[in-house]
């Protein structure tokens, strides 16, 4: 599965994959290393992607079932492009430099 790492935006330090989790429903984290806000969200051109590939997906089946592909296979085909896009999910998480804080870097 993906294990991208999160990391602090002002000082580098990454965080675990249970920081990184929990930072993602709370919106918000505090870095365990400088103390400073981050602000997590999901990234819109990364959302964006995930979501086009979904839709060639989509198209690519269509296309195999017009082509006389068995259903099988294409339910095979399906199920593993969609476990690839499963994994992708992480990525569109991003950590920025909450707006209130200020570098002092």
């Amino acid at each position: 599965m993906n294990k991208e790492h999160a990391f602090c935006p002002w000082c580098g330090a990454h965080f675990t994959q249970e920081e990184k989790n929990t930072a993602i429903k709370q919106r918000q984290q505090c870095c365990p290393l400088c103390g400073r806000p981050i602000t997590v969200k999901y990234s819109g051109k990364r959302v964006g992607a995930v979501l086009l590939l979904a839709a060639l997906l989509c198209v690519l089946d269509f296309g195999f079932l017009l082509l006389g592909v068995p259903l099988a296979a294409v339910w095979l085909i399906t199920a593993v492009c969609a476990a690839l896009l499963w994994g992708f999910r992480g990525s569109t998480v991003v950590f920025e430099k909450a707006g209130d804080a200020e570098e002092t870097g």
